[in-house]
């Protein structure tokens, strides 16, 4: 996991829970209001969840992000966020990513040497989709408007400041696959850049919990344990 801000000014909600239904969203609030992410300085924002669900593993987990100007118009551009799990509070890190890291960000490109300008997020985030970090090369939110849709992690976990289009992508939303749902969830998010203030209204988690066997799948797979069972004995007789 890398830990690229120099700290954290707030957790919220350290043992709030929340009770997946299905595929449901169970959405967090950061405060009353939201909260404002620090402006430009290299100190961001944890919120640190613990969730409870009656589901032991999960096929697929999606996270929401509502983001939107605080005070005026902020700069998608600046901003960085990322996902990580424990199975406890003090257990260590076993699933980590990338969520955003400065979209649209390119060195080689002057025009996106500091990202994308839009003006927020209403969207979700998953291991598949259109690469978020490139998101105008799919769609151009309309000026003044947050960016909406569905999209796949950034994952370049690099520095903010050192963030290209040809980072590699290695902390995507991947390592969520298969993943037990229960335990501490921490978004963390930053303003890397000084100039317009992100204003973090609320976020979520989403994910497919993995079915259950029903009576068909065991009563068939009882039948294949039987057939192998004599295919193997007559083999031997």
């Amino acid at each position: 996991m890398a830990v690229l801000s120099a700290g954290i000014t707030a957790v919220a909600g350290g043992l709030a829970g929340g009770t997946a239904l299905g595929q449901g969203i169970v959405w967090f609030d950061p405060g009353p209001g939201g909260v404002v992410i620090p402006d430009g300085t290299g100190v961001g924002y944890a919120d640190v969840r613990t969730v409870a669900s009656p589901f032991p593993a999960a096929l697929d987990v999606k996270v929401h992000l509502q983001v939107q100007g605080s005070g005026g118009a902020m700069w998608n551009g600046d901003i960085y966020a990322t996902l990580s799990y424990q199975a406890t509070p003090t257990a260590p890190v076993t699933a980590y990513s990338v969520l955003l890291n400065r979209p649209g960000r390119d060195d080689a490109h002057l025009d996106h040497e500091l990202g994308y300008e839009d003006n927020g997020f209403n969207i979700s985030i998953g291991a598949t989709g259109p690469d978020v970090h490139l998101y105008r090369t799919t769609t151009t939110p309309p000026v003044g408007a947050p960016l909406t849709g569905h999209w796949s992690a950034d994952g370049r976990d690099v520095d903010p400041f050192d963030v290209v289009h040809a980072t590699p992508r290695t902390a995507g939303m991947e390592g969520f696959h298969g993943i037990n749902p229960n335990g501490v969830w921490t978004l963390y998010m930053e303003d890397s850049a000084s100039g317009g203030r992100a204003h973090l209204v609320r976020w979520g988690l989403e994910w497919t919990p993995v079915p259950e066997p029903g009576p068909t799948a065991a009563w068939a797979g009882a039948a294949l344990g039987g057939w192998a069972w004599l295919r193997l004995r007559r083999r031997r007789s």
